[in-house]
């Protein structure tokens, strides 16, 4: 990176060319590569040598006034450290970076469970509510809703006047209290669907959600009674 000026590090020619000298002589050295990859050579090992190599350089420089050569050696090292840190920044930040897009690409099973929680939205609703999506009319939409919601309710009337369709429960008791959380879904999924923007204008079909928007305020979802069916009574009207 220093050698590409990508690094913001004063550097004089001198220097510049003892870095230039080191790096394709000695780091691009294949027996070093092998010997790195092996474990046999650590940065200590390498910063020695740089050091080695500009002792040599800094006492083959001329004297400069004011100026000793121990403190152009210090000076030339600091820098070796400066660019040393510099590559391991750059390269920690791209692992940094690495990890965060890799924990971006999340499967689609991740995306919808993150949805679901944000939205607020169960399962089986996100499901119901996808399905009636990929329908094209608002018509076709409420059918598929109700015919759906409709199913869940008949299911737990079924429950009710055959308990041996039930889930096996350690305590009797479960079973009531199974159902009344079925029931419970199913209220929550109507007061959630009755709250859904309808458009005004779409007075097409007989079962539109402007329909079925109306039974709901004029009748009550009351699941403990299940003879009644809320959808069949949409149904038929």
């Amino acid at each position: 990176s220093f050698l590409k000026g990508e690094l913001q590090i004063a550097a004089d020619e001198a220097f510049t060319n003892a870095v230039q000298s080191y790096y394709e002589v000695f780091l691009k050295n294949e027996r070093l590569a092998a010997m790195v990859v092996s474990g046999a050579c650590s940065q200590h090992d390498l910063r020695e040598v740089f050091k080695h190599n500009v002792e040599k350089r800094v006492r083959s420089l001329p004297e400069i006034d004011g100026l000793s050569k121990e403190t152009v050696l210090t000076s030339w090292m600091a820098k070796f450290d400066m660019i040393i840190k510099g590559e391991e920044d750059s390269k920690r930040q791209g692992r940094m970076q690495q990890t965060l897009n890799s924990e971006l690409i999340m499967p689609k099973e991740q995306l919808f469970d993150m949805f679901q929680q944000i939205l607020g939205l169960k399962k089986f609703e996100h499901q119901l509510l996808f399905n009636a999506l990929q329908l094209d009319s608002q018509d076709e939409q409420a059918a598929a809703i109700r015919r759906e919601l409709d199913g869940r309710m008949q299911k737990v009337a079924e429950l009710e006047r055959n308990r041996k369709l039930m889930p096996k429960f350690v305590v009797k008791e479960m079973e009531s209290l199974y159902l009344e959380e079925l029931k419970t879904s199913i209220n929550l999924l109507m007061a959630n669907l009755e709250s859904l923007p309808v458009s005004k204008g779409s007075q097409e079909g007989k079962y539109g959600l402007q329909k079925l928007r109306k039974y709901n305020h004029r009748k009550i979802l009351d699941l403990k009674q299940p003879s009644v069916g809320y959808l069949s009574i949409v149904l038929n009207n």
